[in-house]
């Protein structure tokens, strides 16, 4: 999928940059913190049935920041929360 929109990118002959790292929470601050006029995530996610709240809940999957390789889920209102603040 990346090289399919590095391709389409590169066909309009416009300035743009281009990141491909791992996702966590530090590095989606970062990228956050910089303002970008696009992003596009790509990450793995669940829809699980929350017995507690009683309704399927989904999560984005990230990167744990302190143990590479094993997943931090968030569900969709703690990501919205990560983007409080910003113009998304």
């Amino acid at each position: 999928m990346y090289e399919k929109i590095k391709n389409e990118l590169d066909k309009r002959n416009q300035i743009y940059t281009l990141r491909k790292k791992t996702l966590n929470t530090i590095n989606f601050q970062k990228v956050l913190n910089e303002q970008p006029t696009v992003m596009f995530l790509v990450c793995h996610g669940e829809l699980v049935y929350d017995v507690k709240e009683q309704k399927m809940t989904t999560y984005f999957c990230f990167e744990q920041n302190e143990t590479p390789s094993m997943i931090h889920k968030y569900k969709e209102q703690e990501l919205r929360k990560l983007l409080q603040g910003f113009n998304y």
